[in-house]
């Protein structure tokens, strides 16, 4: 547990910013799976249940799911982008940590 703590720590005193930001990304993804789900779910119950507007109810849900799609694109692109930066924050400070506690 202490190393976990001592990690989290490393982490959050690297870069403020890109450690939010990861979290909030981190968040964003699992939501977003919990709409695919969601999406799932709703056309399976669409194609179970006889409606009379059945192909209306489908596209909706078709869209809806390409809008989350696609959004869930973008988020992974720009996941990508700030771990790439994330890490070189976090080598930084780990090389200027280390510097630090040889120097003294």
């Amino acid at each position: 547990m202490r190393n976990i703590l001592f990690s989290l720590k490393i982490l959050f005193l690297s870069s403020k910013k890109y450690f939010i930001l990861k979290i909030s990304f981190l968040s964003l993804k699992i939501i977003f799976s919990m709409f695919i789900l969601l999406f799932y779910r709703r056309v399976l119950n669409i194609l179970t249940s006889y409606n009379e507007d059945l192909l209306v109810q489908l596209l909706s849900i078709t869209i809806l799911y390409l809008g989350v799609y696609i959004l869930e694109i973008i988020v992974d692109s720009l996941n990508s982008l700030i771990s790439y930066k994330y890490n070189d924050e976090i080598n930084y400070y780990l090389d200027s940590l280390m510097i630090e506690k040889t120097s003294t």
